[in-house]
């Protein structure tokens, strides 16, 4: 059986795929605040764009597309459609590649971004958001000081920067990094 050929109606897709302690939260405020301008100039903008599921050792990380996102897709017809979900920073390389596989089926340009905290001060951040996590407590564990004396596995793979913007920027046509740093934000903007 042929698979059906869609007509693609979505000029591009641009993914912000994190990582934590970004201003991922702010941005996606920005993106909904201002979403009736964007959809003017032909820029759609979801943040609800699936579910994400992780092993109780956060070594494995599974995403379902949330139907909204489907029907999205399935109906859509615009120049470029934004997805942002902090979490995707946390797919594997066959998740990563999966999810990347199915936008295109509705599109030929899937871009993306990313934000880079310095490892130390993402750690510290998470540790400090502890007590409302559960996850930053099995990833980073228990200790009082800032930084862990030891990695835990889950950590360590979430902290390697260098796998992740390799895998997403293998699979993406283009992809941006941008360092996680307020001062040196564009005229003190996080979103330029």
């Amino acid at each position: 059986m042929k698979k059906k050929i869609r007509d693609k109606k979505i000029n591009r897709i641009i993914l912000h795929v994190g990582c934590h302690k970004t201003g991922t939260s702010s941005i996606q405020k920005a993106l909904a605040v201002n979403q009736k301008y964007l959809a003017s100039c032909g820029v759609i903008t979801t943040s609800k764009t699936g579910q994400i599921g992780t092993t109780k050792d956060m070594l494995n990380v599974t995403l379902t597309l949330a139907t909204e996102t489907i029907n999205c897709l399935e109906h859509l017809e615009c120049d470029t459609l934004v997805l942002s979900n902090e979490n995707y920073s946390w797919l594997s390389e066959s998740e990563s590649d999966s999810f990347v596989k199915t936008l295109r089926d509705y599109t030929d340009k899937v871009e993306g971004i990313i934000y880079l905290r310095r490892q130390d001060k993402l750690v510290i951040s998470h540790k400090q958001q502890g007590a409302k996590s559960i996850k930053a407590s099995v990833a980073y564990g228990h200790e009082l000081r800032a930084l862990p004396s030891m990695l835990s596995l889950a950590a360590q793979k979430y902290l390697n920067f260098h796998d992740k913007v390799c895998c997403w920027k293998n699979l993406l046509d283009d992809f941006v990094v941008r360092r996680f740093e307020p001062t040196l934000f564009h005229e003190g903007q996080l979103i330029y």
